[in-house]
């Protein structure tokens, strides 16, 4: 499903609504699908996306009677963009994600919070600051912050982890990238194209591109970075202890951000997590694999 689907396609228009929700006085856009009395379904996107990373799940998990919604995280797409890196620190993050669960889910039991990259951190910490907030987590190559953090002493990990460090500098990544014309985006999903060419579109690539070209998008999304490198001892520590609820990790084997040896910590990650590997996926595996990555979430929902 392309972006001019999405906007003028009246029976897509009809069945995935756009609504906004106030949580901590941060404004979020989302996009929603399914049974509006299911069970809610959160779906945070990473680096350099917004909800629409999600286009190739939404359907199928709203085909099982679930409430689906796909967030723009704070910073992204449609969403605000609060001013300075302390607004992007994943406590901030995580209480204001909680906050939104709690509002859209009308006080009803937890949600499922199903995150990737960025979201996949998000969704970490949630389960541990706020574990009555998710009934269960997917996690999509991405380990907890304090495990990321602990593997830059590895110079391979370091090596892979190298852009971080370069988004440390004050406004030059974003000069570099904004006089790219933000072909960064196409260049992060290029490998997703290669191996889904059908699922990930010139026209999917190029949405991506819009929304990371909204004014304030693109230093709110370095801010991620930028917060995550400043973390301070007492913060990590609170966030360092295993996560309660049922988890599942999914992982692209082939990812160049992470080591896939990472995956191996899943048991100090999780007490109750397993790992689903997908030994041809990078980065983006669910939507290079979307039809393996959709079983694997269904199968575990429904478990």
């Amino acid at each position: 499903m392309n972006p001019e689907a999405v906007q003028d396609d009246p029976a897509v228009q009809n069945s995935w609504r756009h609504g906004e929700v106030i949580a901590n006085g941060v404004q979020l856009h989302y996009v929603e699908a399914g049974n509006p009395d299911g069970e809610l379904v959160l779906l945070l996107h990473g680096f350099p996306e917004c909800w629409y990373s999600w286009r190739l799940q939404i359907g199928p998990l709203a085909d099982t009677g679930r409430r689906v919604i796909a967030l723009d995280l704070p910073g992204f797409g449609q969403s605000d963009k609060p001013a300075g890196v302390e607004a992007y620190s994943l406590d901030t993050l995580a209480a204001d994600i909680a906050g939104c669960v709690d509002r859209l889910n009308h006080g009803r039991p937890a949600a499922a919070l199903i995150g990737h990259d960025w979201g996949g951190s998000i969704a970490w910490t949630i389960g541990v600051l706020y574990p009555e907030t998710a009934r269960r987590l997917v996690v999509v190559n991405c380990p907890p912050a304090y495990a990321l953090r602990r593997a830059w002493r590895n110079p391979k990990q370091a090596l892979k982890s190298g852009y971080v460090f370069f988004f440390q500098i004050p406004r030059l990544p974003e000069a570099l990238l904004r006089s790219g014309g933000f072909r960064f985006v196409d260049q992060s999903l290029e490998p997703a194209r290669r191996r889904n060419p059908n699922g990930v579109t010139a026209e999917d690539v190029a949405y991506e591109r819009m929304e990371m070209a909204r004014p304030g998008a693109l230093t709110s999304a370095l801010n991620y970075y930028r917060a995550l490198v400043r973390l301070t001892p007492a913060a990590l520590r609170r966030m360092e202890q295993p996560v309660g609820v049922p988890t599942l990790l999914i992982w692209g084997d082939h990812d160049p951000y992470a080591q896939v040896e990472l995956t191996r910590d899943l048991p100090m990650w999780a007490t109750h997590g397993r790992v689903a590997h997908l030994p041809d996926a990078g980065h983006f595996s669910h939507q290079e694999e979307p039809e393996r990555v959709n079983q694997l979430l269904t199968d575990f929902l429904a478990s």
